[in-house]
């Protein structure tokens, strides 16, 4: 049987107007990697998954505001959904920005939603006792085979104390912002086998991080592809 793709998965797109301060000429990476990642939404007409960190800050400024409501109104425009999770950076509470500046997005923070037949829950990002105790508390959510969230994971990040690890997540696949490297590895959770997924950023926010960015194209038998930006 043929695979059909279901979603773009397009994370930590750190809207700002530029990433180096000392470089303050090198500006408007991150809108140019925002549009490409939705052109790719509408030449596949599939919705996009977004897991957290989509703007640098808590607060932006106007121009990635803008940005991101004129990203926005591309998908509203081919009726396509956008499903997100925040993460540290731009963390609002009871709204988050996307929801404040435009009524596409779909904040899915403890909300199983469907792309294509994967059933899928987003989790904000949260500090790891309370990630935990989520895990603890609601197992796998209403059935959901895919986890959506935005977590410094000890596995990509050994240094960082506390941190929770793959072999914690209750889902058998999640796809998680945070890590600023594009690729997959496999885990043996709770519930068996899993793969995870780390799309990386839509534009270099460190000199240590590769320059070659993607997004990935999910399909509905949860293999994916690479599409660079």
């Amino acid at each position: 049987m043929a695979r059909s793709p279901v979603a773009v998965v397009a994370s930590d797109w750190h809207l700002a107007p530029g990433a180096w301060k000392r470089n303050p000429a090198i500006a408007g990476d991150a809108y140019h990697g925002l549009n490409q990642a939705v052109d790719y939404c509408l030449q596949r007409q599939v919705p996009m998954i977004a897991p957290g960190d989509l703007f640098d800050v808590q607060h932006p400024d106007a121009f990635s505001l803008y940005a991101a409501r004129m990203a926005l109104d591309r998908m509203a425009r081919a009726n396509l959904d956008l499903y997100h999770v925040q993460g540290q950076h731009e963390y609002q509470h009871p709204v988050p920005v996307l929801n404040a500046i435009h009524s596409g997005p779909v904040h899915v923070n403890k909300t199983v939603f469907r792309v294509g037949p994967l059933r899928c829950v987003g989790l904000d990002y949260m500090n790891p006792d309370a990630l935990r105790a989520e895990f603890a508390a609601a197992g796998r959510r209403e059935g959901a085979d895919v986890l959506v969230t935005h977590q410094v994971w000890k596995n990509l990040v050994p240094w960082r104390q506390n941190a929770p690890t793959f072999e914690e997540i209750p889902y058998g696949y999640t796809v998680s912002g945070d890590f600023h490297h594009h690729g997959l590895w496999h885990y043996h959770g709770p519930g068996g086998e899993g793969v995870f997924m780390s799309p990386g950023t839509l534009c270099m926010q460190a000199l240590d991080e590769p320059p070659e960015k993607f997004v990935y194209l999910l399909y509905d038998d949860l293999t994916c592809e690479s599409l660079p930006l």
